[in-house]
């Protein structure tokens, strides 16, 4: 899975997983990696693949100083081709669109 670099973090799509439930999802778990000397907040970020895409603007997706942050996203059937996704996740982007460092 394919990494993006911004001014500011790194974001990872270290894993993309079916629901375990009776309703279809797929949870990707993301690793935000920050190296800046201050805080940084992800507001939107976006993940991309052949068959699909996922924006989400986080309301706490905020990353201390110089460390990693997990974090999970739900996508749901509506945002593309989840079969794609789960079976060739080598292929999905992931990207930060906007970031803050107050």
């Amino acid at each position: 899975m394919k990494r993006a670099k911004t001014g500011l973090v790194e974001m990872e799509l270290s894993r993309v997983a079916p629901s375990a439930e009776s309703v279809y999802y797929v949870l990707a778990s993301i690793a935000v990696h920050n190296r800046l000397s201050r805080a940084a907040v992800v507001r939107r970020y976006q993940i991309t693949w052949p068959g699909g895409r996922f924006e989400a603007q986080p309301r706490q997706l905020t990353v201390p100083p110089q460390s990693t942050r997990p974090w999970r996203a739900r996508i749901d059937p509506s945002c593309g081709d989840l079969r794609a996704l789960l079976d060739r996740p080598s292929g999905a982007r992931i990207e930060a669109l906007e970031v803050d460092s107050p």
